[in-house]
């Protein structure tokens, strides 16, 4: 344990962690086995191998692309950590085999991918075998070897787990946009688990550089349009199944050649089908398999498509893989909201006077303060109202200056939009410091060739000052060409170091004219420092134009008209009992509304937030339900360090805390010490306390 524990050291500059071994490489660096003794459990710990501008963003991109989702099958990450010069973070560690070895029946590989295959086609080791021991049957004038799949209901269940893994990635807006057989682990007991998001897209159909320096995609699973640099959705993703399916099916790739060569195949043709490689290739697998495959996305089928092609011979002796309901984020209907969306306009049109106007957008957690935000800025952006950067206080996050940090990153890309002339024209004149505390920067060609003149400062206070006014400087130069609004989400994750830089931007006679909007719980208004220290400020200048807008429940007409869009043509009669039941709150018309659509098509009884929150936690896991237990009956936010105690109770405490969290039972809490942890709404510990027997409530509170 000495040498790991000193391989910890000198690796992360931290004595949190513990080194085991590496276990892989994921498409960004190294990936190692490592004790969290914080947490008193494993991890797999992943670190960035090339911090440069590039690898800082996409890295942060990766993490955060689907920090806040959890589904059994996809891997759960769990904390990202800045460390000087190191980035890394921590994730779910899981032991299998990749897809291919699982699904031909092969060898099994530690918790990530193994080395990158390139384009080049191969037979597997299982099919290589069944090549030297197995004659070739004769399928018309051809000499077919048999497909090297010996259980196709294998690979239906893994591929239907694959395909809810997809959906969820899709729900949330996003691409995977490298899925292989390599970014997929199976488990001894047959959980799917899709792995490294190195490539995710930040939305969906954008344009994807497959040619840009560092861009990892695989080109054997890469589909056509995404090979070309074309825009892509979620048919990308489909096309990458379908060649997994290919070459699970045929023990080879669908398309053969150099890197270029595959690329350019792609465009003009289409594989063989995999019955015209190999014999006894089932009738439904090779249908599926091609179509994914199609040159045109639109002819691809999407998941729910995918899913009742692989249901449709599904023999009952294999356990069923159940679909998750998702609800789409981004799809929700906008439901009232009038007199805050008029609000948000009049600060927008304040600020066109020349000053900044700072809007704080405080609620309780699910009443819709994102939503509405949102909302807005699509109809600002829509009519042209101006320019919108958006940065987001990330609460699993070690990482200097949170509440600037991702603001940074959208104004990243909002420059590398611009012409040379134009980035020119906004530039500070200190940018060199602003780029040495913010690298993402570096990102933009213009700013990556500005010469340092004379050293920087050695002292971080002082480079920190140079970088914040040349931020400010920075906004204020964008402002003066257009409108802009800077929105900053769950400030009550914020630090105190970016509460005072937000103080100081809009302070003095050289702040930019900006709306800065800031969105936070208005519980934590008292035990986030960050929150505290910002307000206290803002308040005792009286230069500043300070707007509050406290976000409220939704009327009683609002949350039966949100009932009947969500409940769609189906339910209807529930609509008035699910809006009332509600009382208002969004999150949990989202709870009820996802009960009715899950219950049995049998069941007409009535609709409770008891009977939908029971549901809820009747398909926890035992983990999940014991630290809800736990958190529940504490009836306060209970510190992350004292829920690690609860491997006491032989619980796998990230997991069970990554399961409550997806399933919005438990939140994240900013104390003046600590993180700590509570139930999401007092509905869901009142459920949860009610339902345990008195003995058991008694061993709990002891």
């Amino acid at each position: 344990m000495s040498d790991a524990w000193d391989q910890s050291k000198s690796l992360l500059g931290t004595d949190r962690f513990v080194i085991e071994r590496r276990i892989g490489e994921g498409s960004m660096g190294a990936v190692y086995l490592a004790y969290d003794r914080e947490r008193r459990t494993k991890v797999a710990l992943k670190t960035l191998r090339r911090v440069d501008a590039l690898g800082i963003y996409r890295f942060k991109r990766e993490f955060r692309a689907l920090a806040d989702l959890s589904h059994p099958n996809l891997v759960s990450l769990h904390e990202l950590f800045s460390e000087g010069d190191q980035w890394f973070f921590t994730m779910e560690y899981v032991e299998g085999k990749d897809f291919l070895s699982y699904v031909l029946g092969g060898t099994a590989h530690d918790f990530t991918s193994t080395p990158h295959r390139g384009s080049e086609p191969r037979l597997s080791g299982d099919f290589a075998a069944v090549c030297d021991t197995t004659e070739p049957r004769v399928a018309g004038l051809e000499m077919l070897f048999p497909t090297p799949l010996r259980d196709p209901e294998r690979l239906r269940n893994v591929l239907l787990q694959v395909v809810e893994g997809l959906l969820a990635v899709h729900a949330r807006g996003k691409l995977h946009r490298d899925l292989k057989p390599d970014n997929v682990m199976v488990t001894p007991e047959g959980r799917a688990v899709l792995l490294d998001f190195g490539v995710v897209s930040d939305e969906v159909g954008e344009v994807h550089r497959t040619l840009e320096p560092g861009v990892l995609g695989t080109p054997a699973y890469m589909s056509p349009e995404q090979a070309a640099g074309k825009r892509v959705d979620e048919a990308s993703d489909w096309y990458a199944l379908g060649a997994m399916i290919y070459e699970a099916l045929t023990g080879t790739l669908p398309f053969d050649g150099t890197y270029l060569e595959v690329l350019q195949q792609k465009q003009a043709l289409d594989p063989l089908p995999p019955s015209q490689i190999v014999a006894g290739v089932p009738v439904e697998f090779d249908q599926l398999c091609m179509s994914l495959l199609s040159r045109d996305p639109q002819a691809r089928p999407r998941g729910e498509a995918v899913q009742r092609a692989l249901r449709a011979r599904r023999q009952v002796s294999v356990p069923p893989v159940e679909p998750t309901v998702q609800l789409r984020e981004g799809t929700t209907p906008f439901i009232g909201r009038a007199a805050e969306l008029a609000a948000l306009g009049r600060c927008v049109a304040a600020s066109d006077l020349g000053k900044p106007v700072v809007v704080l957008l405080s609620g309780a957690s699910g009443i819709g303060k994102t939503t509405l935000v949102e909302r807005f800025i699509d109809e600002l952006v829509e009519n042209g109202r101006g320019i919108v950067l958006k940065g987001r206080c990330y609460e699993r996050e070690s990482v200097p200056y949170k509440a600037i940090d991702s603001l940074v990153d959208s104004l990243s890309r909002y420059l590398r939009r611009l012409s040379a002339v134009h980035v020119a024209e906004v530039m500070p004149r200190d940018i060199v410091a602003l780029a040495q505390v913010f690298p993402v920067l570096k990102r933009v060609e213009e700013i990556s060739a500005v010469k340092r003149r004379g050293a920087l400062s050695s002292d971080p206070q002082e480079l920190r000052r140079r970088a914040f006014a040349a931020l400010k400087e920075l906004f204020c130069r964008v402002a003066d060409r257009t409108p802009l609004l800077l929105f900053i989400d769950d400030l009550q994750w914020g630090d105190i170091d970016s509460a005072r830089f937000l103080a100081e931007l809009v302070t003095g006679s050289d702040c930019p004219a900006a709306v800065l909007l800031c969105a936070f719980r208005v519980a934590e208004v008292d035990t986030s420092p960050c929150l505290r220290t910002l307000l206290s400020q803002l308040r005792a200048n009286q230069q500043v134009e300070l707007r509050d807008i406290a976000l409220g429940a939704l009327s009683p007409d609002e949350s039966l008209d949100l009932a009947r869009r969500l409940l769609g043509g189906q339910a209807q009669d529930d609509a008035a009992v699910v809006g009332h039941e509600a009382q208002g709150s969004p999150y949990l018309l989202t709870e009820l509304v996802r009960y009715v659509h899950t219950r049995g098509t049998g069941d007409t009884g009535t609709v409770s937030m008891e009977q939908a929150l029971e549901a809820r936690l009747s398909a926890l896991s035992t983990d999940a339900r014991t630290l809800l237990h736990l958190v529940s009956v504490a009836g306060r936010p209970v510190p992350e360090d004292t829920l690690a105690l609860a491997s006491a109770f032989d619980i796998d405490l990230q997991k069970a805390l990554a399961e409550l969290r997806a399933a919005k039972l438990v939140r994240g809490v900013a104390t003046r010490n600590a993180r700590a942890i509570e139930t999401y709404h007092d509905r869901v510990r009142e459920a949860v306390v009610s339902r345990m027997a008195p003995e058991l409530l008694a061993i709990w509170h002891r």
